[in-house]
């Protein structure tokens, strides 16, 4: 039997640039403070008019569409838990058996209540980690190291049974250390990813540019 011919579609949705931390290789501080969200109502509307678009190119191309919807910021667990059930109530709703749909969150796990973690259990299908084990980049506001904080909850989520694979951020301080963390997550059977970093040049001035990662590869 032949297999239906499918398009894979990711979207990546920043919610909110309101973080908890300020790594420092970061080129949006000044931004990471503020508290504006995406509403529920524009989120809505955004599933409407994908569910809209691709299921009218489905019908015309002849194959069947999987939207990756992918949770960034920011830091996405910042925001309430109940925030994110709802909008994944009204996913559900919009999209029915239209289109297939999954959600994974990017997350740096500092943050990890009851409420939170079984939000990353039960109501995302796939989950990120950002990681830096090795270069001390990923800081807290006070300029405080918080992986040990991150490798601990990743612990929990391993002891959970929440299934997650990992990032890191290349930078020329953690360069030399990428064997050391693909070994950590390879030990540990997670998923890892490399997410390159540069200073990219702009026609007025240099700024600096991670590619495009959003998820981490499943081990």
């Amino acid at each position: 039997m032949a297999q239906e011919p499918t398009r894979q579609v990711q979207f990546v949705t920043k919610v909110s640039k309101f973080c908890n931390l300020r790594c420092t290789y970061c080129y949006e501080f000044a931004e990471l403070d503020r508290r504006e969200r995406m509403s529920r109502e524009q989120l809505h509307r955004m599933y409407v008019h994908l569910r809209d678009y691709y299921v009218d190119r489905d019908r015309e191309d002849g194959v069947r569409t999987q939207l990756h919807i992918v949770w960034h910021g920011g830091e996405p667990l910042m925001i309430e838990p109940d925030y994110s059930w709802r909008t994944l109530e009204d996913q559900r709703a919009v999209f029915g058996d239209s289109l297939r749909v999954s959600n994974t969150v990017q997350t740096n796990l500092t943050l990890l209540d009851d409420e939170r973690l079984r939000l990353l259990r039960d109501g995302f299908d796939n989950v990120g980690v950002s990681l830096d084990l090795f270069s001390g980049l990923r800081v807290n506001i006070a300029g405080r190291d918080q992986q040990a904080t991150v490798v601990s909850h990743m612990e929990r989520l391993r002891s959970e049974g929440v299934p997650f694979g990992c990032i890191t951020v290349l930078t020329r301080k953690n360069l030399g250390r990428v064997v050391d963390t693909f070994a950590f997550c390879q030990k540990a059977g997670l998923g890892f990813r490399a997410c390159p970093f540069s200073r990219a040049p702009t026609p007025t001035s240099t700024r600096r540019t991670t590619s495009p990662c959003p998820r981490s590869f499943p081990p």
